[in-house]
């Protein structure tokens, strides 16, 4: 057997030592990836590959997972993390167990200096703008700012982003919920 090292994410569960397996040889443990057709249903997964030898790209945030829900010939059903509900290919691979860190959300940056140590910079609210910098700008005193809307004067916050001719659409089974 070939012993290749690579960076993985990491899935909660794993320890130092242990060894992980990809392919078909692989068993259904925490870390091993695998195709989806080889997986027992009710599997939890993360890094899901969208088409097969494509590599994974859902569900790989800190504390992420779908769910393998059930098989329609050659599709698996899954339960994303946003709660939609999609078929995919049955030999696109998955690496089993969710992924770790899942606190990671709760983590505080503590002060604007350590945001600025990754080079994120200040970012100013458009109503505490002038009028003449930003649509929401402006007004005597603490005006609301009307509309939520972008620099240029598009409307923000709710507009759907995606494209109702997806080729992906015909595999989504149940929308996320709102």
């Amino acid at each position: 057997m070939l012993m290749v090292k690579r960076y993985i994410l990491a899935p909660t569960g794993l320890t130092v030592g242990k060894t992980i397996l990809s392919g078909d040889k692989a068993t259904p443990e925490v870390g091993n990836a695998m195709m989806l057709k080889d997986m027992p249903l009710g599997t939890i997964v993360h890094n899901i590959e969208l088409r097969p030898g494509q590599g994974g790209k859902m569900a790989r945030s800190a504390g992420s997972y779908a769910q393998l829900t059930a098989r329609d010939g050659k599709y698996a059903i899954l339960k994303m993390p946003s709660g939609e509900t999609r078929m995919m290919l049955s030999t696109c691979v998955a690496t089993i167990g969710s992924v770790s860190n899942s606190d990671h959300n709760k983590e505080s940056a503590g002060k604007a200096g350590r945001n600025r140590w990754k080079g994120r910079r200040p970012r100013v609210r458009g109503v505490a703008m002038n009028p003449v910098d930003h649509p929401m700008g402006g007004g005597e005193g603490r005006a609301s700012g009307g509309h939520p809307r972008s620099r240029k004067g598009l409307l923000a916050k709710g507009k759907k982003t995606r494209k109702l001719k997806n080729q992906s659409n015909k595999h989504i089974i149940e929308r996320r919920k709102k």
